[in-house]
Formats: structure tokens, C-alpha cells, sequence
């Protein structure tokens, strides 16, 4: 049988041929149908805790998940996962700390084997969240706040309302803001004394990373300072005092100081509730030349008590009237005591004139070594309608921390005329 050597050889060589041109050809694993080599992730956000970032997405790819490491050796996968979605978020990561990410694809939910994925691109976390914040000093209309510094924040701002609608009131680069503006009645409402900070990091001339806010905090201004202070009455008889003054209605008490006249300090006082709103005093080292009340109210926050300023009046003793006898059938004799620093003495009559009405006269004025005086005209005291008068002695123009004061006044009920006609 003669055999074709020349059509078997063809067929060899053809064979060969054909075995090379497939061995050229490359292979494709089951991980290439899918290429995302070439991917761009651009980040968006960060906090403290999280990272925001957009990536490019493959036409064929059905699914995303993310993979993160801080040493390109020990990866991560997140949890979350993407249909086609563009922008993906990293939770629960540690601040100020560069991460890198990978975005792979998968087409098996059950199995959810990589396909393929993008190089490892670094992004940045952003600060620590502000801790420690405290309020180092106040006045009447501001005040001022620090806290930790955080070395690898650049700067931080400083929020005030609800976590909801806060706005910027500060941008400073250091650990602590005045705030300015500030006012008692912002108490009425919660938000326009909550405050909050948040810690910044520029990556870029045009990206900032943030922190995650701090925990609110209440900013608290000093009270103001107590208004309408005045001596209601000092009896010379019982040697008391009685102070008055209006409600300071945000504060939580009253810090009050009683001083002799030469300034210093005879007792130290203290109410706690701000509606109470008298004094009473009696010391008998101050009774013959008067004294200094001085008070300041003060709120408590934060254990710690924000004082308002000092409001101060002088009182000086009013003279006490040791006789008021009658000397005649239309006189009397007045006597009091010197009040120590008096340039002279006013001498007054009232009466009640009827409908509520009170009839006051005065009588003389007398030089500061005068602490007698006869009336001459008692019915002339009266107002005609009640004969009950009552006379009161001033002390004036008594000199105390390089000022002058008069004694509040002080009447005494002396005698009923009866039948005499004025």
C-alpha cells in the first residue's frame, strides 16, 4: 500500500501551526472579566471615624465591596456593599490616620469571589473629635472656651445651635474662642447657648477633613449686676437694718459683704435663691457711724460660680430721738443723738392728711453740734385733719469714702392733741 508521506506531513506542520497560534493567545482567568486597574478614587470626606470617597465604575461590574489597610499587607474587607454605586463610605476607623482602599468587583452574591480590583489608593482620616471642653472665664456678654489641643488638626470651628442647624461662629488654630454676644435672656432657649467644636486637617488646597463633633457644650455668662439697691428702712430704736433690691432673675443667689465705713470687712453673707430680695442687719459696731452694703449676685454651672459685679450703697445711721416732750400748749422739745461726720440736721413733721394722704413738713435745719430743739408751733406740724404727728430727725451730708450721705428717715409718733385747735 503506497502511503501519502507528503499530505501526513501537511497536516503536521498545519496542526503545529495552529497549536502556536493558540498558545499566543493569552489566557483569561476567571478573575479578569471584570478590570478595574485603571479606577480613579477621589475622596470626598472624612471624619475622625469615616471615610468618604467616590470611584469609577465598570459598565460589567455588578457588585462592590471595599477592601482597607493601613500597611498594604494586612487588608480589610467592609462590610457595606455596592450595586454600580459610585460613591462608597468607610465607618469605624481610627483618626488622623492614612488608609489605603481597594474597590473590587464581584458577580456571585453567594460567593461573592473577587473578579477583579482597583490598585490601593491612600486616603486620610480625619481628626480626633474635640474632648475636654470647659469654660475658663465669662463676663456679662461673653465667654471663652478651651479643650484639648489636637497636634495634627490644623484648626477648628466652633458651632452654636442644634446639632441639626448649628452654625460657624469661630475658625481659630488654636485650642480655645471667645464667644461675643452673649446675653442672659439666650437662657430661654437651649440652642442659643449650645455650643459644639469640630476639628479640621486641609489635605488639599481644596479638601478639608473634619472630625466628628464634640459633645455639646452650654455657655454660660455672668449675671448681671444687681439694679434698684436701696436702704428700705433703718430704725434707730432697734438699730436694724433692712436692704432691698430688684430679682436678678438668672442668677442662682446673692454673695453680700458688710463693711464699716472705713472699708473694711465686719461679716460675710450668702442667699441662695435669687428671689429673695432682703436683707436685714443689726451690729451694734456700726451703729453710731453707718455702714457699706455691698452685694453681687452669681449663677452656678458646672460647680463652679460665675459672679456678677458688686453694687454697693452706704448707710448712715439715722439720729435716734431720745425725748420728744411737750413744754407747752403748743410746744414740745425734741432730742437725738449726734451721728458721728453730720454737717447739720433736718428736722421733719408728717402727719396723715385723710384719703390715704401723708402730710410732711419740715420744721428746721439745724448746725451739727445741735442735738436739741424746741417746736414752737405744734399745731403748724399737723395737717389738721388726725392731731397724731410725727417727727423724724435727717443726719446730713455725712462723709464716708470721700462722699456725702444723708440718713434715711425715720418718723416717731408723739402725741395726740386732742381738742386743741390749729
Amino acid at each position: 500500500m503506497k502511503h501519502n508521506y507528503t499530505a501526513q506531513f501537511s497536516k503536521i506542520i498545519i496542526t503545529f501551526i495552529l497549536s502556536m497560534v493558540f498558545l499566543a493567545i493569552p489566557h483569561i482567568s476567571a478573575k479578569a472579566d471584570v478590570k478595574l486597574n485603571d479606577s480613579v478614587i477621589t475622596q470626598k470626606e472624612a471624619t475622625g471615624k469615616s471615610i468618604t470617597f467616590t470611584f469609577t465604575p465598570v459598565d460589567n461590574g455588578k457588585y462592590y465591596k471595599m477592601l482597607y489597610s493601613t500597611d498594604q499587607v494586612n487588608w480589610k474587607e467592609d462590610d457595606t456593599r455596592y450595586m454600580r454605586a459610585a460613591t462608597a463610605k468607610i465607618y469605624l476607623l481610627e483618626p488622623a490616620t492614612t488608609y489605603y482602599i481597594k474597590v473590587c468587583t464581584y458577580n456571585d452574591i453567594n460567593t461573592e469571589d473577587i473578579t477583579s480590583e482597583s490598585k490601593p489608593y491612600a486616603l486620610i482620616t480625619g481628626p480626633d473629635y474635640v474632648k475636654n471642653i470647659e469654660q475658663v472665664s465669662s463676663s456679662t456678654d461673653s465667654v471663652t472656651i478651651s479643650w484639648t489641643p489636637d497636634a495634627w488638626a490644623d484648626g477648628y470651628y466652633v458651632y452654636r445651635g442644634s446639632v441639626e442647624q448649628g452654625n460657624i461662629v469661630c475658625d481659630v488654630t488654636n485650642n480655645s474662642a471667645t464667644l461675643t454676644g452673649l446675653k442672659e435672656s439666650d437662657y430661654e432657649s437651649r440652642s442659643n447657648y449650645s455650643y459644639y467644636v469640630v476639628s479640621y486637617k486641609r489635605i488639599t488646597d481644596s479638601y478639608t477633613a473634619t472630625s466628628i463633633r464634640s459633645d455639646v457644650f452650654y455657655a454660660y455668662v455672668n449675671p448681671k449686676k444687681v439694679t434698684n439697691l436701696k436702704e428700705e428702712e433703718w430704725l434707730a430704736t432697734t438699730n436694724e437694718a433692712h436692704i432691698k433690691w430688684d430679682e436678678q432673675a438668672y442668677s442662682s443667689g446673692y454673695e453680700i459683704q458688710i463693711l464699716n465705713i472705713k472699708d473694711k470687712v465686719i461679716k460675710n453673707d450668702n442667699i441662695e435663691f435669687s428671689s429673695h430680695t432682703t436683707y436685714k442687719f443689726k451690729n451694734k459696731s456700726v451703729k453710731a457711724t453707718g455702714f457699706i452694703f455691698r452685694i453681687r449676685p452669681y449663677r452656678t454651672e458646672y460647680n463652679k460660680n460665675l459672679y456678677g459685679e458688686w453694687n454697693e450703697i452706704v448707710c448712715v445711721p439715722s439720729p435716734k430721738i431720745t425725748k420728744l416732750k411737750k413744754s407747752g400748749t403748743n410746744s414740745a422739745v425734741l432730742k437725738w443723738n449726734e451721728v458721728k461726720g453730720a454737717k447739720n440736721y433736718t428736722i421733719y413733721a408728717m402727719s396723715y392728711a385723710g384719703n390715704g394722704k401723708v402730710s410732711k413738713k419740715k420744721v428746721a435745719k439745724v448746725g451739727s453740734k445741735t442735738t436739741k430743739y424746741t417746736i414752737k408751733n405744734l399745731s403748724g406740724c399737723g395737717s389738721g385733719y388726725y392731731r397724731t404727728i410725727y417727727f423724724y430727725v435727717q443726719a446730713n451730708k455725712v462723709k464716708v469714702k470721700g462722699k456725702k450721705y444723708n440718713s434715711y428717715f425715720e418718723y416717731m409718733w408723739y402725741y395726740n392733741y386732742k381738742k386743741i385747735d390749729y
